[in-house]
C-alpha cells in the first residue's frame, strides 16, 4: 500500500518535478518499469506455489500488448533513414507505457485495502487544490507566474506543470477521486472542491478541459437524484461540449498552415498513405522521440516552416497522440491501439460489475477524459498518463473493499 501510494503521488507531482529538476525526466517510465517488474516476480513467486492467480482476460491483454511490440519494430524496417534504436524503443515505450501500469496495477493492488488512506488523499486533494487556487487568483493582477497563451482575456498558465493540459488533467483526475470517496463513504459531493478546481481549470485555458469539466459539473449536480443518466443528459453534454470546443475542433481536424496540430493530423494521414500499411516508424514523426532527433519527415512533407514545428522550436511536435499513432505506426498500429484501448475498456467494465451506477462512470471518467482529449493532446503519453491510470486503480481497489464490507 504504501509503495503504491508512494507512486501515486510521483505521479502526481512527475511534470513539477521535472520542471524544477530537468534531469529528473524519467519518473512516469521508472514507476512502469517497477510495476511490471514487481507484477512478474510476484507472478513468479505464486507459481512456485502453485497459487497462479493471474486471469485469462489479463492474460488476454498481455498477449495483445506482446503482439503490439513486435508489429511496433516493423515499420522501421521498412522506412529509411530510420531512427535510433534507443529513441525507437523510447517511443513504443511512451505509447505502451499507461497499459503496462494498468496491467501491472490491476494484478498487483487490486484486492489491497486502501480505506485507510481515502483521509490522508481528501486532506492532500484539499490543500492543494486551495494553496493552486490562491495562486492563481493572486497571479491574475499580480503577474508572476510564467504565461502560456491568452484565452478569454487572461494569461493562462501551467502552475509550474510542463504545459497547462497537463495540470488540467491533473486536476481533473484529482477531483474525480475526490467525488468518488466522497460519494462513495458518504454519499456526497465536495462542492467546495467542484467548483474551485472548475476555477483551476479555466485558468490553466485549454478549451477541452473547461468543456469536460463543464459537462462533469453537469452530471455530478444531478447525481444524487438519479440511478441512471437518462439519454437526453448525454444528448444535452455532448452539445455543451461541442458548443465549447467547436472552434477548436473545426482548426485542429481541419488544420491550417497557421496550425501546428491540424498539420500533424493531416500530415499523419498522408504518411500512414504512403507508408501503407505500416507507417513510417517508431520515433518519425509527432512523438518526444522524433523531436529530440529531429525527423526529415518534417522537411520532406513540408511543415518544417509551421511555427511549432521547425527544428529550432518543435515545441508543438508532441501535440497530438494520433498524428503519432497514425503517422509512425500506420493503420494498421492505428487499429492495434483501438483493440488494446478497447480491451482495457472490457477488463475495467469486468471489475465495476455490479457496482452503482455513479460509481462505475466515475472510475470510467479519467480514461474517458483521455480518449477524448487524445486528438488534441499527448496525455496518454505524457507523465500525466501515469498518475490517471494509478487513480483508476485506487479507485477500483477502494471501490472492491467497500463491496466487501457492505456483503
Amino acid at each position: 500500500m504504501v509503495a503504491f501510494l508512494i507512486a501515486l503521488l510521483l505521479s502526481l507531482f512527475a511534470s513539477l518535478i521535472q520542471q524544477l529538476i530537468p534531469q529528473i525526466d524519467a519518473i512516469d517510465k521508472v514507476i512502469a518499469v517497477i510495476f511490471a517488474v514487481s507484477a512478474i516476480a510476484k507472478l513468479a513467486y505464486l507459481e512456485t506455489k502453485r497459487r497462479f492467480t493471474l486471469r485469462p482476460s489479463d492474460i488476454g491483454l498481455f498477449a495483445i500488448s506482446i503482439i503490439f511490440i513486435i508489429y511496433c519494430f516493423i515499420p522501421n524496417a521498412f522506412h529509411q533513414p530510420s531512427n535510433t534504436m534507443f529513441l525507437q524503443i523510447y517511443s513504443m515505450f511512451s505509447i505502451l507505457k499507461f497499459v503496462i501500469v494498468f496491467w501491472s496495477g490491476l494484478f498487483l493492488f487490486r484486492n489491497t485495502k486502501f480505506q485507510s488512506t481515502t483521509r490522508f488523499f481528501r486532506i492532500m486533494s484539499t490543500t492543494l487544490t486551495t494553496i493552486f487556487l490562491i495562486i492563481g487568483v493572486l497571479n491574475v493582477p499580480l503577474h508572476f507566474l510564467e504565461p502560456f497563451d491568452i484565452r478569454f482575456g487572461i494569461e493562462t498558465v501551467s502552475f509550474g506543470f510542463r504545459h497547462p493540459a497537463q495540470f488540467a488533467a491533473t486536476i481533473i483526475v484529482m477531483t474525480i477521486i475526490h467525488i468518488f470517496i466522497g460519494w462513495s463513504e458518504q454519499g456526497k459531493m465536495p462542492y467546495y472542491i467542484l467548483f474551485a478546481n472548475f476555477l483551476l481549470v479555466f485558468l490553466a485555458g485549454r478549451t477541452t478541459s473547461i468543456g469536460f469539466y463543464l459537462c462533469l459539473l453537469l452530471i455530478i449536480l444531478i447525481f444524487p437524484y438519479i440511478k441512471r443518466i437518462p439519454i437526453y443528459v448525454y444528448a444535452l453534454i455532448g452539445g455543451v461540449f461541442y458548443w465549447l470546443g467547436s472552434d477548436r475542433i473545426s482548426n485542429q481536424f481541419l488544420g491550417t498552415d497557421g496550425e501546428a496540430r491540424g498539420v500533424l493530423l493531416d500530415t499523419s494521414f498522408t504518411i500512414a498513405s504512403d507508408h501503407a500499411p505500416f507507417g513510417a516508424g517508431l520515433g518519425m514523426f509527432g512523438s518526444h522521440a522524433s523531436r529530440l532527433n529531429y525527423s526529415p519527415l518534417y522537411e520532406q512533407y513540408g511543415i518544417s516552416r509551421v511555427w511549432g514545428l521547425t527544428q529550432e522550436s518543435p515545441n508543438f511536435v508532441t501535440d497530438s497522440y494520433w498524428a503519432m499513432i497514425i503517422g509512425e505506426l500506420g493503420y494498421l498500429g492505428m487499429f492495434f491501439v483501438f483493440i488494446l484501448i478497447g480491451y482495457i475498456f472490457w477488463l475495467l467494465y469486468k471489475e465495476v460489475i455490479g457496482s452503482q451506477y455513479q460509481i462505475k462512470l466515475l472510475i470510467f471518467l479519467p480514461l474517458i477524459y483521455a480518449l477524448l482529449t487524445s486528438p488534441i493532446d499527448t496525455v496518454l503519453v505524457s507523465n500525466t498518463s501515469i498518475f490517471l491510470v494509478l487513480a483508476i486503480i485506487y479507485m477500483v481497489a477502494l471501490n472492491n473493499e467497500y463491496r466487501t464490507k457492505k456483503q
